[in-house]
C-alpha cells in the first residue's frame, strides 16, 4: 500500500512540473542513468551533456534548454524596451501578412523614405539700372583739370559757383549705372516621395514564463514575416534614435507613418551688372535754364571751355549684364516625420 501511496506522488508531481513550464523545458542533458549515478569510482561518471557543457550541478551550463516544436529560447525583453515582436518588411504596395501564430496587435509602418533630387536652375537679370550719380562730372578753375573748382550735384540745370577766371575746364568719364542683379532660382517638382518598405510588426499574444538566465520560449515567426524576434521603442520627433541593447544587437531600423519633402535648391549667385556705361553729355553756358549751351560729350578728354554760369547732366545709359555666378544646387532629402519607432533584433 506504502508503494502505491509513493508511485501516486509521484505522477502529481510530473504533471505539477509539466503545468508549471507551458512555454519551455529546463534542460534535457541526455545522461544516461549510470552516468549521472556516479561511476565505479565513484566520481560521477563524465557527466557532460551532448555538446560539451557543464551540467547544471557542476556549476551551470551554456545549452539552452529545449523548447517545445515551434518555440526558440531567446532573451526576454531588456531595460526600456517592448516587445518581443515579430517583424515583415516588404515592397510598397505588397499586401500585408497576418500575423504568425502566437501574434497579433500589428501595427503598420513604413522605412526609408526616399525621393529623386530636386532638378535646379537660375537666371539673373539687372534690377532697375540708374545713371543717377553725377559727382564725377567737374569743372577746373585751371585749363589743364588739375584745380576742381565745382561739382556736379544733380542731373537738373544748376548754378557754377567758387569757379574765377574767364575760362576753366570741364571733364567727366564715363562711369557705371547703379543697380545690382536680380537671382531667380527655378525648381522642376522633383519626383513625388515613397516609401522604400513597408513594414508590420506584431505583438505577442501568448504567455511566455521566463527561464534561466531571463530568457525564455518564444513563439517562431513563420514566413513571410523573419524568424528572428525583435524590441522596439517609440521615439518623438527630435529624440534620437539608441543604441540597440546587446540581446538584440541587429539594428536599429526607423520606421514612420509619414515623412516630410525636404528637397529644395541651394542659393544662385549672380557676378554683375557688368559692362554698362553712363555715356551723355554735359551742357553748360550763361543761361539760367541752360537752353543756351556748349556742349561736351562725357568720356572726352579734359576741354578748355569759357567760364559757364550754369550747367546740365544728360546721360544715356547702356544697361550692365548679368551672368550666374553660382549655379544652384538641390539640397535636401525625404525624412520621416512625426513619432517614430525604433527597432531591433536578433
Amino acid at each position: 500500500m506504502a508503494g502505491v501511496k509513493r508511485l501516486a506522488a509521484g505522477v502529481w508531481f510530473a504533471l505539477a512540473v509539466a503545468l508549471q513550464l507551458p512555454s519551455c523545458q529546463f534542460p534535457n542533458y541526455n545522461v544516461a542513468p549510470d552516468e549521472a549515478s556516479g561511476g565505479e569510482d565513484g566520481s560521477g561518471g563524465s557527466g557532460s551533456p551532448i555538446g560539451g557543457a557543464d551540467t547544471a550541478g557542476a556549476g551551470g551550463t551554456d545549452e539552452p534548454p529545449l523548447c517545445d516544436e515551434g518555440l526558440s529560447f531567446e532573451p526576454v525583453v531588456p531595460g526600456s524596451w517592448l516587445g518581443p515582436v515579430a517583424y515583415w518588411q516588404g515592397a510598397p504596395g505588397t499586401e500585408l501578412p497576418d500575423c504568425p501564430e502566437g501574434y497579433a496587435e500589428p501595427t503598420d509602418l513604413h522605412a526609408e523614405p526616399v525621393g529623386g533630387p530636386v532638378k535646379c536652375s537660375c537666371t539673373c537679370t539687372p534690377s532697375v539700372q540708374k545713371c543717377d550719380s553725377p559727382s564725377d562730372v567737374k569743372i577746373y578753375s585751371d585749363l589743364g583739370c588739375a584745380n576742381e573748382c565745382a561739382k556736379a550735384s544733380s542731373l537738373s540745370c544748376s548754378a557754377v559757383n567758387a569757379c574765377s577766371g574767364a575760362s576753366v575746364s570741364i571733364y567727366a568719364p564715363v562711369s557705371k549705372p547703379s543697380g545690382s542683379c536680380r537671382v531667380d532660382v527655378q525648381k522642376e517638382a522633383p519626383p513625388p516621395p515613397e516609401w522604400e518598405q513597408d513594414a508590420r510588426f506584431c505583438q505577442l499574444d501568448v504567455s511566455v514564463e521566463a527561464c534561466e538566465r531571463e530568457s525564455a520560449c518564444f513563439p517562431t515567426p513563420l514566413p513571410p514575416f523573419a524568424s528572428q524576434l525583435c524590441v522596439y521603442r517609440l521615439l518623438l520627433p527630435g529624440q534620437e534614435p539608441p543604441e540597440c541593447p546587446e540581446e538584440y544587437p541587429t539594428g536599429p531600423k526607423l520606421l514612420y507613418k509619414t515623412f516630410e519633402d525636404q528637397r529644395d535648391c541651394s542659393a544662385c549667385k549672380c557676378a554683375g551688372p557688368d559692362g554698362g556705361r553712363c555715356n551723355g553729355e554735359v551742357t553748360y553756358g550763361n543761361s539760367s535754364d541752360c537752353s543756351q549751351s556748349g556742349k561736351y560729350v562725357i568720356g572726352a578728354d579734359c576741354k578748355e571751355i569759357p567760364k559757364p554760369s550754369h550747367w546740365q547732366v544728360n546721360y544715356t545709359m547702356v544697361p550692365g549684364r548679368c551672368e550666374v555666378a553660382t549655379e544652384p544646387e538641390p539640397i535636401g532629402s525625404v525624412v520621416g516625420s512625426g513619432s517614430y519607432h525604433v527597432l531591433c533584433c536578433r
